[in-house]
């Protein structure tokens, strides 16, 4: 498991900014919001890339990685057949 993360997370890239996940903190960037977080369907993102990609509009939405046909949504805007009109 542990190999997993030293290799796996340096080489990755949040698929919303198209930015590695952990590089961009070592170097000294601000980091606010940099930090990777794992999807349920097991992708990576940035948390501040994965807020802003389930809190804007359509707040219901596939998955940003190839071939992933999980639905991402917001717990914050439900989209379901009572809230749409």
């Amino acid at each position: 498991m542990a190999e997993y993360f030293v290799r796996f997370l340096p080489s990755a890239f949040c698929k919303p900014c198209n930015n590695q996940l952990v590089t961009d903190l070592r170097q000294g960037v601000d980091g606010q919001g940099m930090m990777p977080e794992r999807a349920f369907c097991g992708h990576w993102l940035h948390v501040k890339c994965f807020y802003e990609f389930i809190n804007e509009p359509p707040f219901k939405r596939q998955c940003p990685f190839d071939g992933c046909t999980k639905v991402l949504a917001s717990k914050d805007f439900p989209v379901d057949a009572t809230s749409v009109k």
